[in-house]
């Protein structure tokens, strides 16, 4: 089990430490190429990787694919919350344990899966309330590189404190 840190704005420390926040999404790095699907995960060497392939190509050993290491570690894996940017582990008030993670579409979120982002919950019963809620919330949040029009691939972190 290996511990990483993970920043999180006020407003979602709060949620995480109300329980209305048990998930995470974050923008895979090094996106793969646009018309990449992803194919699966791997994990080696302590870390867990995904890979995507071009599916015009027959996927073979020796065709193009496209690894990208989750820099958040593993199921079983410890987060330490850091509230500010420059925050040391010793002053973490709030570890997560991660007991789920994969990779998906930002797009491709639920309304399920948005309340656990911790969104507002108020008209929560309409549907596709909780959704929209989270689309302006990752608009503020990362909108300026990763817009929600874009749709990048993200890491879906599940956790429990």
């Amino acid at each position: 089990m290996k511990e990483r840190p993970i920043l999180f704005s006020t407003p979602m420390v709060r949620a995480i430490s109300d329980g209305k926040k048990t998930m995470t999404r974050r923008v895979v790095k090094n996106q793969p190429p646009i018309n990449y699907l992803f194919v699966k995960t791997l994990i080696s060497k302590n870390f867990l990787w995904a890979k995507f392939c071009d599916p015009l190509r027959e996927i073979a050993e020796g065709d193009e694919k496209h690894w990208v290491k989750c820099p958040y570690g593993q199921v079983g894996d410890r987060l330490w919350v850091r509230e500010t940017f420059f925050m040391p582990r010793c002053a973490s008030r709030i570890i997560l344990e991660i007991i789920g993670i994969r990779v998906e579409r930002l797009q491709e979120i639920t309304e399920e899966d948005a309340i656990s982002e911790g969104v507002d919950r108020t008209n929560t019963s309409i549907h596709g309330y909780a959704k929209e809620r989270f689309e302006k919330l990752w608009d503020s949040i990362n909108g300026k590189k990763y817009p929600w029009s874009s749709n990048p691939w993200v890491w879906v972190i599940e956790f429990k404190e």
